[in-house]
């Protein structure tokens, strides 16, 4: 008999790619729907940023939907190398972040975990 491999998706495992990947998202939360980019999670809660409201902190197991966001827009293409507006880009500073800004997730693979 031939076995098969299993994933587990999780609440988690929604937020923990969009915090890698930097991207926003929705959560549902008791009926209430917050939106954010995950900046931290520790199994028991999750940290959303938000640059409107702030940042929530929202335990993971209040929350029944994730919705994982997708560019709403196409990406410009990006200006020639000589160009004024590619020279102002790169003499403009990054914005800068208050709150809560943890240092970047090291990637998982897909099925690394152990069995059989």
């Amino acid at each position: 008999m031939a076995t098969q491999g299993s994933t587990i998706f999780t609440v988690g495992t929604l937020l923990n790619r969009a915090q890698d990947q930097g991207t926003p998202v929705r959560v549902l939360v008791e009926g209430v729907w917050l939106e954010g980019t995950p900046v931290a999670s520790d199994g028991h809660g999750v940290i959303l940023d938000n640059p409107a409201d702030g940042q929530y902190l929202v335990r993971t197991n209040a929350i029944s939907v994730v919705l994982y966001l997708r560019d709403a827009e196409p990406e410009e293409e990006a200006p020639a190398a000589g160009s004024a507006h590619a020279e102002q880009e790169r003499q403009e500073p990054a914005p800068t972040r208050t709150g809560y800004a943890a240092a970047p997730r090291r990637a998982v693979e897909a099925g690394s975990g152990s069995g059989p």
